[in-house]
């Protein structure tokens, strides 16, 4: 009699560095509905300077301009103010269902055909964090957010008791947030003619600045090895997450030291929303043994 074969432990521990916790999924639908709400609120207060045919930039010559590319907006359908803002909120409304997980995949496509088409209603006006967020969007198109702490699920109850999911999709997106850190990371450090004098020149230039960043142009030798140490961080951050080596705590803290980069880049550059968007699209390595940690036994209580 053969025996049935047997998967090669190494194979089980590599596929497992591409699972994602059904809670982290949820944590990772909360914050990037959040972050969207947010976006749309700020965007809204241009509504009429923006986005309608009465302000500085008409749909006819965003059409013209972009007639022979891939590029397409439903905002390009109308250019009235009323029609605009009726998009907003219609995007409003999808984002809100994909918030608490209402239809969720459905929520989810509609986020992401409506938050493209805003961007391209006005491209010069989208900044790295659009176009990581619209990334971010297109996979979660492929996963189910809804599975855990949504309508979706009090509405529908599984009897499956995995906590981990493993798909092409959670693999595309844990590697997306990998390529966003790693690709970062070399292009610092062999496209900038000087790497170690990074952060300092880009404070120089003045025109992001806060406070803590003008202060720090006083100390060029603590700018030099800000800029060496976020460099080689962003360089090694990514390996670590995908550590086979005591994963769950090996990323617990090189996501502690992703925190503390973004918090860093906050205090002295003031960047829109890049750093809450990537904070989001990190939040994903969150392992299972974060949510199971004793520390939250309060907490779970008190909610349950």
């Amino acid at each position: 009699m053969k025996n049935s074969p047997v998967a090669h432990p190494a194979l089980g521990s590599i596929s497992s560095l591409f699972r994602i916790d059904i809670r982290t999924l949820a944590l990772f639908r909360v914050l990037i509905s959040a972050i969207v709400l947010i976006d749309l609120g700020i965007r809204f207060g241009d509504l009429q300077t923006m986005y309608s045919d009465q302000g500085v930039i008409p749909v006819e010559l965003i059409k013209n301009h972009f007639s022979f590319t891939w590029r397409w907006s439903v905002f390009w359908i109308d250019g009235s103010i009323y029609f605009q803002a009726t998009l907003f909120v219609l995007t409003a409304l999808f984002v809100i269902a994909l918030l608490i997980g209402f239809y969720t995949r459905i929520a989810t496509i509609g986020s992401w055909i409506l938050l493209t088409s805003l961007y391209n209603r006005v491209p010069y006006a989208v900044s790295g964090a659009d176009t990581l967020l619209i990334i971010l969007f297109f996979w979660a198109m492929f996963l189910p957010l809804g599975c855990c702490w949504s309508v979706d699920a009090w509405r529908k109850p599984t009897k499956s008791t995995e906590k981990t999911l493993l798909s092409g999709a959670t693999g595309a997106i844990l590697i997306q947030v990998f390529l966003l850190y790693f690709c970062t990371g070399c292009y610092k450090a062999i496209y900038h003619s000087q790497p170690g004098m990074l952060l300092q020149n880009t404070l120089e230039w003045a025109d992001y600045n806060r406070p803590v960043g003008d202060w720090l142009l006083s100390f060029p030798t603590l700018l030099k090895m800000f800029s060496w140490s976020s460099i080689g961080f962003e360089l090694l951050a990514p390996w670590l997450l995908f550590s086979p080596w005591k994963t769950s705590k090996v990323r617990l803290w090189t996501l502690f030291g992703l925190v503390a980069l973004h918090i860093g880049i906050e205090l002295t550059l003031s960047v829109a929303l890049f750093s809450y968007v990537a904070a989001a699209g990190f939040s994903l390595f969150l392992p299972s043994a974060f949510w199971d940690a004793r520390c939250w036994e309060p907490l779970r209580s008190f909610f349950i």
